[in-house]
């Protein structure tokens, strides 16, 4: 489990110092209020962050395409968002 600590925290200064930059937006930050998502958004399959597999954070998470994904670290949104299409198939094994 501290391999994993440490990767989040690895991950996620990684992401604040390139993904947001490049975006011109500012560092991903975990919404205040946890909530289940809006009308007509469903929760993704599973109970580990789609990015590196630790358990989920429902603090974390992102809207895409209709789902919400949650991950176990902001590092983990972060890359998440670079790419989503990438970990998405990872989920469903393709």
């Amino acid at each position: 489990m501290k391999a994993i600590r440490v990767s989040c925290a690895a991950l996620a200064a990684t992401a604040a110092m390139t993904l947001p930059a490049a975006a011109g937006e500012k560092p991903a930050q975990a919404p205040a209020a946890q909530g289940a998502p809006g009308a007509g958004v469903k929760e993704m399959k599973g109970d580990r962050c789609p990015v590196l597999g630790g358990k989920i954070d429902k603090g974390i998470h992102c809207d895409y395409k209709g789902t919400r994904y949650y991950f176990c670290c902001v590092g983990c949104q972060g890359v998440f968002k670079a790419d989503p299409e990438k970990y998405i198939a990872a989920m469903r094994g393709e």
